[in-house]
């Protein structure tokens, strides 16, 4: 997957854009917790919930529809997220 790496310590933060911070305020072992500051308007969502939005969605419809109704009722979920619910939907089905 393409991206940024990026190193972080204990309180320190990634800007992105103008008005989202995200700040490391703890690290134990294999856990680390961040502090998203976003605006009200811009949703952040674990990736868990992000899956589960989409797939309850999901029904006996076809993978366009499914697409479709993703990105209506998920326009800020990313798009990896929503393509492996899909994909997961689809292998339940099987």
């Amino acid at each position: 997957m393409p991206g940024l790496v990026l190193s972080r310590l204990k309180g320190e933060a990634v800007f992105i854009g103008q008005n989202i911070v995200v700040r490391v305020v703890e690290i134990r072992r294999d856990r680390v917790r961040l502090l998203f500051d976003a605006p009200k308007d811009i949703p952040v969502l674990r990736e868990e919930v992000a899956e589960r939005n989409v797939r309850q969605y999901i029904g006996d419809v076809s993978r366009e529809v499914i697409g479709a109704i993703a990105d209506a009722v998920c326009a800020d979920v990313p798009n990896r997220v929503i393509e492996d619910a899909l994909d997961a939907a689809e292998n339940e089905r099987l």
